[in-house]
């Protein structure tokens, strides 16, 4: 039965990051069309600066979910707990970052600061959905995590399609990158409020202060928020030194942001495949019980797809980057562009993060 559980449970996040990539090209697909490359740089600047902070918010804290929720006796307790934690490291974190973006002198003058406030409705509201994915997670009811995410994937690209729908090429008006950066916080709220509602269907979700309890989940959650930020840093925090270093930041992050979030895309399914079996290491680690041959067999499909990740972006890379940006990304005989980062990134993105 476990094994059956998490073969289904994999096959619909499967089918949620496969259909949410798809629908991810659509979006920077019609991001790279719509805006400058001036204005897609401040959008990925945004997304790329706030990324760090997100993941300090997240603070380790979905993976102790998961583990702590499937082996209590009083799920409800627990996960309203651990509400109150992600509050905690939400505000801390994303309030950092709002402070931070409006008093750095090098973005003062620029887009940037009103870009990033914006856009940390995204992930406010994600970070807050995550939490709830864990009742799906330790419930094996991962469709609805494939609704709520792909309705959130649907509303937003359908949103920023039609700017291009109604002619909208290569804008230079703030406004458009400002309600490009909005329907995103849209999207999340859908996201959000979907998966509240579709969560209360299968047990009671609300914060619960338990002062104890909150202290044994946050020590719980230390190493594995040090070690997500430390991985931040290596793999996220590029592009906010790129925003702080170049004079030229819009344009060099418009080229590099765009090659990041097809890496992004990559290490989704790895990484979930992953959590989709932590419910059932977590159990297994309780009894004493072998792990070693569950664990061999997802390593062995990680390798291969990230093979195939990195044949398909050393073979493929103008194809690839022509389909999610346009010809103005490209290299030419006089500069490197997007295609050659996509070589050069995807050769340490064989695994998960």
């Amino acid at each position: 039965m476990p094994r059956n559980k998490i073969a289904v449970s994999a096959m619909w996040q499967l089918a949620s990051q496969l259909t949410m990539a798809a629908l991810s090209i659509l979006t920077v697909k019609f991001v790279a069309m719509g805006l400058s490359k001036e204005l897609a740089g401040n959008y990925n600047s945004a997304y790329g600066f706030l990324q760090l902070f997100g993941i300090l918010a997240d603070f380790g804290l979905y993976a102790v979910a998961v583990r702590e929720v499937s082996r209590a006796e009083n799920r409800n307790e627990v996960l309203g707990a651990i509400i109150i934690l992600r509050c905690i490291t939400l505000v801390f974190a994303l309030g950092t970052a709002l402070l931070l973006v409006w008093i750095i002198p090098a973005w003062k003058g620029t887009p940037l600061p009103l870009s990033v406030t914006i856009s940390s409705l995204v992930p406010f509201f994600t970070l807050l959905a995550g939490i709830i994915r864990t009742v799906f997670q330790v419930n094996y009811k991962m469709h609805f995590v494939f609704i709520a995410e792909v309705s959130q994937r649907i509303l937003t690209a359908s949103l920023i399609g039609l700017f291009i729908f109604f002619g909208v090429r290569g804008s230079t008006d703030l406004q458009h990158l400002h309600l490009f950066l909005f329907i995103g916080g849209i999207g999340a709220f859908l996201l959000f409020l979907i998966s509240l509602a579709s969560g209360n269907r299968i047990m009671e979700i609300h914060p619960r202060w338990d002062r104890a309890l909150l202290k044994k989940l946050a020590l719980s959650a230390m190493p594995f928020g040090a070690a997500y930020f430390l991985m931040a840093l290596y793999r996220q925090f590029d592009m906010t030194l790129i925003a702080l270093l170049r004079p030229d930041f819009e344009i060099q992050n418009a080229y590099y942001g765009f090659v990041l979030r097809m890496a992004d895309m990559g290490f989704l399914i790895p990484t979930f495949l992953l959590n989709s079996t932590l419910p059932i290491l977590s159990e297994r680690g309780e009894k004493v019980e072998d792990t070693k041959k569950l664990l061999g067999k997802i390593l062995l499909i990680i390798l291969i797809f990230g093979s195939i990740m990195l044949l398909f972006s050393m073979l493929w890379p103008r194809p690839l980057i022509k389909l999610l940006t346009t010809d103005a990304y490209l290299s030419t005989p006089s500069y490197y562009g997007s295609d050659t980062a996509l070589k050069i990134i995807n050769t340490d993105s064989r695994g998960p993060p």
